[in-house]
């Protein structure tokens, strides 16, 4: 008669609930709250850690997390994504590392819609060159990396409204306004776009006109 071993199941707990995300320019974090209770209601739950999946289809699960090993902290942050994307975050419980290994089923799909919503940072150093009625503003380019362009706003002083001087973007660190009258003072302001139309706050320069 051979012999028998029998192994007791693992009381762990279920996968977690209510998840919630927050979305960066260079990250989408998941959090979850950890479960109270094992599935048979015993407590302390039996939490080794956490796996994290992420799918572009709801109805289908990836073979491996996006973690390497189990997570011990309660959020996971995603920086390896790509705007105007909809993906489907799911959340197991690892109740054992060991043998017998042990993981629930993955928690109901999370979807994040990663919108690009996020301004560049203003144009750096801006200043202005004026000779024989011509200015020439200078500027440095933000750290942002989908920059894709500038827009130039010039208004007097005692004008409200700012006049934007081109209708395609400016793709240099430079610009040449050759219109304004002299023996005017002007201001000039140049804003950054990014490739999703997010415009940034203004760099402002005071100009005189000799």
């Amino acid at each position: 008669m051979s012999n028998q071993v029998y192994v007791a199941p693992l009381a762990i707990p279920g996968p977690p609930r209510g998840l919630s995300f927050q979305l960066g320019q260079e990250y989408i974090r998941i959090l979850w709250p950890p479960p109270e209770t094992n599935l048979d209601g015993s407590t302390p739950p039996r939490i080794a850690g956490y796996n994290v999946y992420r799918t572009e289809d709801p109805r289908s699960l990836p073979p491996a997390p996006l973690n390497k090993q189990p997570l011990r902290a309660t959020e996971f942050e995603d920086r390896e994504f790509q705007f105007d994307k909809t993906y489907y975050y799911l959340v197991s419980v690892v109740g054992s590392v060991e043998s017998p290994y042990a993981e629930s089923l993955p928690s109901a799909p999370l979807a994040v819609p990663a919108q690009d919503t996020f301004p560049p940072e203003p144009p750096g150093d801006l200043h202005a060159v004026a000779e024989g009625g011509i200015v020439i503003l200078f500027w440095t380019a933000p750290p942002q990396r989908d920059v894709a362009g500038y827009r130039i706003y010039r208004r007097e002083p005692d004008v409200s409204e700012w006049a934007s001087l081109d209708t395609e973007l400016v793709t240099t660190l430079s610009y040449r306004d050759e219109k304004p009258g002299a023996g005017k003072k002007y201001e000039y302001r140049v804003t950054a776009v990014d490739t999703h139309g997010n415009e940034s706050q203004p760099a402002t320069v005071p100009v005189e006109l000799q």
